[in-house]
């Protein structure tokens, strides 16, 4: 935490809470600044659970209680140098945001509540915040502050830590004043609160089962901590790298000088590019990661979950489908991130421990690159529109072909732009039926208006040439009266499993003016 975060004097308090042997500890921290009377108040509260909650805290998590009331982007930022990353923190939602409101203020108002669960008051609720002398509610702070919280939760001690901070409304500072007109996600904002830190302990703990090496029980580590009683299976995005796009296009694999046949998906497997079988050995745990990378654009973070990563300190594989032929699938081990939080300064209630899974994990890669193909030399055509005569026009000069950077209602597959005289379009034949072998395509494949087409301006997805302009979509120079142009097919609305989505082809257009006798009459 920056040395501008304030954090109050305090007392260490305990409490024990019949059946469930439940230690109530309030932790205070130093202080940098004298205290205003609201700072020497808080001093004498108490966080504790209800009666009836005592009697099932031990089945819950503390992690499931990590909320905050405002949104502060270094909790969830899960960039492995963010030392800040609270992997089960909840703070984007009204639920979130209103949760420790809803639970520890009595002047919250039910009625007029933007979260249905909170709609009701809770004759016995989970959580308290009290003064322990007089048993006033936190809501008296709010005449001089504003009051916000935020949890942390260490899921190997089931301790749950609460911070409450309070903002001056009225500093006498002008620099505090201005503060005030900052959003309550400024970290500069933030810190400038003044902080009081109270501790649940009783919580459930991720089981330890063995020590020599240190693991953990799997089932525990893979619990949801946000949907009660549900387990997560991790899974990442997926897509090709342009080195697959150009195997795929090329039909083989070069290795070590030797050419690899790449006739269909199944071959990176059958031909042994990829790792059909797990391999402990750490150089070859290395060498497959830097080939899977090179092939797969992968996700490291989890999509729906960031606290999993996929832990390439063990193997990574692939097996087939042997019902499809276009599918095949990745094998992998995780890690996940575990709340670890301990009383310090805001570093150490951030802390969390990434613990390494021993169940593998299986998702299906579905690579439709050959589909698309099929589809892009069968059907994609470049036309001249209606009475537009070609060959008076080239691809560079005065005659020049006009090439519009936007796109256009009127104008179809536009996205990437249009030409003035010409038509990008399917064939007007265009159908799944007519492809041989197409029974390759799934249903949702096979409605060639699940397609999109656009042209391509990006040099980077264009077969090498040394003339190629970046922003257009030509392929090298015009060639007497042929120019070849570079467009995208791509498959619509596809999740994560589909691997490769779009194919990037060329298509040849003869017919316009000979760009030799242009250049001979314009010179």
């Amino acid at each position: 935490m920056k040395k501008n975060k304030k954090f109050l004097t305090g007392l260490l308090a305990t409490t024990i809470i019949s059946a469930a042997a439940i230690t109530i500890t309030t932790v205070a921290m130093n202080a940098y600044n004298p205290q205003t009377s609201a700072e020497k108040r808080i001093a004498n509260y108490e966080f504790y659970v209800g009666q009836d909650f005592a009697k099932q805290i031990q089945n819950h998590f503390p992690s499931e209680y990590a909320f905050a009331s405002y949104n502060d982007f270094r909790a969830t930022r899960s960039a492995d140098d963010n030392v800040l990353f609270q992997p089960e923190l909840k703070n984007s939602s009204n639920y979130a945001n209103q949760f420790w409101p809803y639970q520890l203020e009595i002047s919250y108002d039910n009625e007029k509540s933007n979260v249905d669960e909170f709609k009701r008051r809770q004759e016995q609720k989970l959580f308290y915040l009290r003064n322990s002398k007089s048993s006033a509610p936190i809501d008296v702070l709010k005449a001089t502050h504003n009051i916000y919280y935020h949890s942390y939760a260490n899921d190997f001690t089931g301790e749950l830590f609460l911070s409450v901070l309070l903002e001056d409304k009225n500093p006498s500072s002008k620099s505090e004043q201005e503060l005030l007109n900052k959003s309550t996600s400024d970290t500069i904002r933030i810190d400038s609160w003044k902080s009081k830190v109270f501790k649940i302990g009783g919580f459930k703990k991720i089981k330890q089962e063995s020590t020599n090496p240190i693991t953990y029980n799997t089932q525990d580590l893979l619990t949801s901590k946000t949907t009660l009683n549900s387990t997560l299976t991790p899974s990442f995005k997926i897509s090709e790298t342009n080195t697959l796009n150009d195997i795929f296009r090329d039909k083989k694999y070069t290795l070590n000088g030797k050419d690899i046949a790449v006739n269909a998906v199944h071959d990176l497997i059958d031909n042994n590019i990829l790792a059909s079988e797990p391999n402990f050995d750490k150089e070859q745990i290395s060498k497959n990661e830097i080939l899977t990378k090179n092939l797969f654009s992968i996700e490291n973070i989890n999509s729906y979950n960031n606290s999993f990563k996929i832990n390439w300190n063990k193997p990574v594989w692939f097996s087939k489908n042997k019902n499809n032929v276009n599918e095949i699938n990745i094998n992998y081990y995780v890690t996940r991130k575990i709340p670890a939080a301990k009383i310090g300064n805001l570093n150490s209630l951030a802390r969390s421990q990434s613990v390494e899974i021993e169940q593998q994990f299986s998702q299906k890669i579905y690579l439709n690159y050959f589909n698309l193909e099929k589809i892009a030399k069968q059907f994609v055509q470049i036309i001249g529109k209606k009475g537009v005569p070609l060959n008076q026009y080239t691809q560079s000069g005065q005659n020049a072909l006009n090439f519009h950077r936007s796109s256009s209602a009127l104008e179809p597959n536009s996205n990437n732009g249009y030409f003035t005289e010409l038509n990008l379009k399917f064939s007007d034949d265009a159908s799944i039926s007519r492809i041989t072998n197409n029974e390759t395509f799934s249903e949702y494949e096979s409605n060639i208006a699940n397609y999109t087409l656009s042209y391509q301006l990006n040099n980077f997805r264009k077969p090498k040439n040394d003339k190629n302009v970046q922003n257009t979509p030509f392929v090298g120079e015009q060639q007497n009266t042929a120019i070849t142009f570079s467009f995208e097919l791509k498959l619509n609305n596809t999740d994560q499993e589909y691997g490769i989505n779009t194919y990037y082809g060329t298509f040849v257009l003869d017919g316009f003016k000979d760009i030799n006798t242009a250049t001979t009459t314009s010179s």
